[in-house]
């Protein structure tokens, strides 16, 4: 089978600039959805203009004018010719001819021809790569020279040149990491599929494999390495990645090619005979640092309340959200649990309306939510998951440099620590007097990104009222802020100290019935259930608190806390696994002894179950977090190392056991482009990374691709089961089956290893809250980077 990769039309990015008005110009305001902000307490609709411009004798629209008229968003139109849909699945469209291959020698077609193809862009109409297969009537003879003329296609080039030479020929077949491994890793897995996508008649086509031994080949081209091929799963077996369901996920054979043995630092491929090879990797002691690095710059590029220019980041984003720059904030009833966005607006809209909307000074900062511009409590497990990395590994914490703003570059503490610090001052200041904590802050409505809106245009946010969980999540980190910052300034450390036991005696007094909010929010119909998530965060708050304290009373809190001793299961919540952890790690003398052995019995337990689940599915992915999660877009179990888990991390570090070592390497095999899509899900990382984040501000000012680095999306889910088609049945109908071009085949009858499209669109795929996705991706390779060497 040979592959041919047709783009048709190609992405122009957006682009904003400063409206200079000209001679003629004419604007029209548009009434369909006027802009709103909250000025001195009331609130006020702009309307948008959209600027017309005479262009050879023609009215032209030309873009749409920011709410305060200083900027022009210019949203793009692609450009070059789709591609003529009329004769592209038939055979007949296509030959080939070899004059030093016997069996061509005269023009062949194609026995079959298979096509799929998704967008990989946003611009309107939106461009899309089609892979076309053609099912040959004979083998391609090796060193020879074969031309394939397209007769009947719209396509720029009517005729390929394609000289046979899989050595050196990469192969779409062959799925390997794009990054690599350090020597000593346990782990080091390739993998061949293919799945050509249907025919005329809708038939899937695929490719088996008859070779039995795969190679790894240096840069010179020499094999280094001889290994055998395993069948992996055959066509149409059921496979499984969470419990909830099984199905044939890859619609294809798949082989693994196993290298583990191998330890020899350089830069290889793997290798196919008669195929092809693979994306180039390195096996390199740093090889997990560039990524690592990668995704700590993603975080920087989240922070809210600053601007980002070089020589920090190439990304260039004006100041969003800080008073000094007129933005006001106001104090909602709402907490963070009972809405965002439009439902911000409207507790905004009703207490203007009665004369009770009051002005909130000082709050700023934080970092933003993920594609739009929300400040979450539930962010806070980013500063938690940061500084777990100087408890795990103090020395190398230290050493670490990042590329940070100026005036951090220069101080006295480690960079990471600069990092995981950034919003800890902004929760300082959303916590009240009797400790409580409020839930965040963000602007009161949805705005579409066709109105050309970014976050520093925004002049209006509104500040959630304190909640239980916001303020027993502060505890919990604000004591471990405490607990690492005590090594480089203890005077702040005690500030946080303090801080914490002030939010622990808040949850204390007023998780009862007694309190209204308690009793509002134990009836609301939320994801994870009030209840549930306050036992979780109590947990990690008491564990941390114990350890900056010594004080028995948190150790009893936490035992009664602990999902890990009372509940006989293996679904735990990742956070109660993390406070597991937190415990079972407590210094000689803290916490009681024969706790910290069931805890780690149990944290081994889970990560065998993981470990023996993962043989369920052919690209060995395993699951950190919960395996009982439905298999959707925002669980991230493609798109980030062990779907967000540190399980096999966890497990290692309290036994040592190679296995648990073996499975952390595993975890983020799939994720950096050993995958049948060969893509890296981190942006900037490795050979073929996605590009098309749902990160409003980037698109709309035109920074993609190739500016933005480390931002890591909630990628697929099995986007045809009911669950998942219950949030993107719009993206089905709207966007991949209207307009000019429809997907092909239909998105839900694709692979699910290869249903991710990278467009920019679809926030539950395309877009990621930072913590749940970048932080968890760059702790882990942070941890892989920097664990101590196994012997060799």
């Amino acid at each position: 089978m040979l592959a041919i990769e047709i783009q048709s039309g190609e992405f122009v990015p957006n682009q904003l600039v400063r409206y200079t008005p000209q001679p003629g110009d004419e604007l029209v305001e548009e009434k369909d959805r006027p802009h709103r902000e909250v000025v001195d307490g009331r609130v006020v609709e702009t309307l948008q203009k959209r600027l017309y411009r005479t262009i050879n004798g023609q009215r032209v629209g030309i873009g749409l004018l920011s709410p305060d008229g200083n900027y022009l968003f210019i949203e793009a139109q692609s450009k070059g010719e789709l591609l003529d849909e009329t004769s592209v699945d038939q055979p007949e469209a296509y030959e080939i001819q070899s004059a030093n291959d016997p069996a061509y020698r005269r023009p062949q077609k194609p026995v079959a021809v298979y096509r799929k193809g998704k967008p990989n862009g946003y611009s309107q109409p939106l461009p899309y790569l089609y892979t076309i297969s053609l099912r040959l009537p004979s083998p391609l003879r090796e060193g020879a020279t074969y031309t394939i003329f397209l007769r009947r296609l719209n396509t720029a080039q009517k005729s390929l040149t394609y000289v046979h030479r899989p050595r050196a020929v990469r192969s779409l077949a062959v799925h390997a990491i794009q990054t690599g491994y350090r020597p000593d890793d346990p782990f080091k897995r390739a993998y061949y599929s293919f799945w050509a996508g249907v025919d005329r008649d809708g038939k899937h086509g695929s490719c088996s494999l008859t070779a039995k031994t795969f190679e790894l080949v240096d840069e010179t081209g020499k094999t280094v390495f001889t290994g055998s091929v395993q069948l992996a799963k055959r066509e149409g077996e059921r496979e499984q990645i969470s419990v909830q369901e099984s199905e044939d996920y890859s619609k294809s054979p798949v082989y693994r090619l196993d290298f583990s043995g191998f330890r020899k630092p350089g830069r290889y491929r793997v290798f196919v005979p008669g195929v092809g090879v693979s994306y180039p990797f390195r096996i390199a002691d740093n090889v997990w640092e560039q990524p690592f690095k990668a995704a700590m710059l993603g975080i920087l590029h989240q922070r809210q309340g600053i601007s980002l220019a070089p020589p920090a980041t190439r990304y260039r984003r004006q100041r969003p959200f800080h008073p000094d720059d007129g933005v006001q904030f106001y104090q909602l009833t709402i907490t963070v649990q009972e809405g965002q966005e439009d439902a911000r607006g409207q507790n905004l809209q009703q207490l203007a309306q009665a004369g009770k909307l009051e002005r909130v000074q000082a709050v700023w900062g934080g970092y933003q939510d993920a594609g739009d511009w929300d400040t979450l409590s539930h962010h806070l497990s980013a500063t938690y998951d940061l500084l777990g990395l100087y408890l795990l590994n103090p020395t190398a914490f230290r050493r670490v440099q990042l590329s940070l703003p100026e005036s951090e570059r220069g101080n006295r503490l480690p960079d990471i620590l600069d990092e995981a610090l950034w919003q800890m001052a902004c929760w300082r200041r959303l916590q009240t007097p009797d400790g409580g904590v409020r839930g965040g802050y963000g602007y009161g409505w949805w705005v579409p990104t066709e109105r050309g809106i970014t976050s520093w245009m925004l002049k209006s946010a509104g500040v959630y009222a304190v909640d239980h969980v916001s303020t027993l999540y502060f505890a919990a980190v604000a004591a471990r802020t405490a607990r690492v910052l005590q090594a480089f300034d203890e005077k702040t450390a005690e500030q946080y100290l303090q801080d914490a036991l002030r939010a622990w005696r808040w949850v204390e007094q007023h998780a009862n019935d007694d309190d209204p909010t308690y009793a509002r929010l134990k009836r609301l119909d939320v994801w994870p259930p009030f209840l549930a998530d306050l036992k979780n965060k109590r947990a990690l708050a008491a564990v941390e608190l114990l350890a900056a304290t010594r004080n028995p009373a948190y150790d009893t809190a936490f035992q009664q806390s602990s999902t890990l001793l009372t509940e006989d299961t293996v679904y735990h919540d990742p956070e109660q696994v993390d406070a597991a952890f937190a415990y079972a790690r407590l210094p000689q003398g803290v916490g009681t002894p024969e706790v910290k052995r069931k805890l780690t019995a149990q944290i081994v337990r889970l990560a065998d179950h993981a470990i023996e689940f993962s043989k369920k599915n052919a690209y060995d992915l395993v699951v950190g977090t919960r395996l009982d999660y439905p298999l959707m877009a925002p669980l991230r179990f493609f798109s980030t190392p062990a779907a967000g888990g540190f399980l096999f991390i966890y497990a290692y570090e309290l036994t040592r056991a190679p296995k648990y070592l073996a499975a952390a390497v595993q975890g983020s095999n799939y994720c950096l482009g050993a995958n049948p899509d060969n893509l890296s899900y981190c942006t900037g990382v490795g050979s073929r990374y996605q590009q098309f984040n749902f990160i409003v501000d980037a698109q709309i000012t035109g920074q993609m691709p190739g500016i933005l680095t480390g931002h890591i999306p909630y990628g697929q889910g099995n986007e045809g089961n009911s669950a998942s088609r219950g949030a993107n049945s719009w993206v089905q109908q709207w966007l991949l089956r209207f307009g000019p071009r429809k997907m092909l085949p239909d998105w839900y009858d694709w692979p699910v290893y290869e249903q991710y499209i990278d467009f920019g669109r679809y926030p539950l795929h395309n877009e990621t809250c930072f913590n749940q996705s970048t932080v968890k991706a760059a702790c882990y390779w942070f941890w892989l980077h920097t664990r101590s060497s196994t012997a060799r």
